[in-house]
């Protein structure tokens, strides 16, 4: 864990956070993965996502996680998600996905 307050985070997040192209980065300091870890949820058997880093995770309740991991979720069923598939494919992934939703925030709720 760092020790740099969120602010601290935040400022040089958004400062490597351009700097490190190919890289995904928590969606509440913006730190790269290339400099932080991730914290796993998990939502189901051998299944789960890391919208927040391990510094962030614990900083925050469970109410105030979930609008992070909704982000998340969005962004697999938009741009760089569902958008990039051809649509053959398409229709599947997305059903698939919102079936996950509701075990993301169920766990999220959780605290896992």
């Amino acid at each position: 864990m760092s020790s740099m307050t969120f602010k601290q985070r935040l400022a040089e997040g958004k400062n490597l956070h351009w700097t490190t192209p190919g890289f995904g980065w928590c969606y509440r300091c913006f730190m790269p993965w290339k400099y932080t870890k991730g914290h796993t949820t998990m939502y189901g058997e051998g299944i789960g996502c890391f919208p927040l880093c391990v510094d962030c995770w614990p900083e925050l309740t469970p109410e105030e996680r979930l609008p992070f991991y909704r982000q998340l979720y969005e962004h697999w069923l938009g741009v760089n998600g569902a958008d990039t598939l051809p649509s053959e494919k398409r229709e599947d992934y997305i059903r698939e996905l919102l079936t996950r939703w509701p075990l993301i925030e169920a766990a999220v709720l959780k605290g896992l």
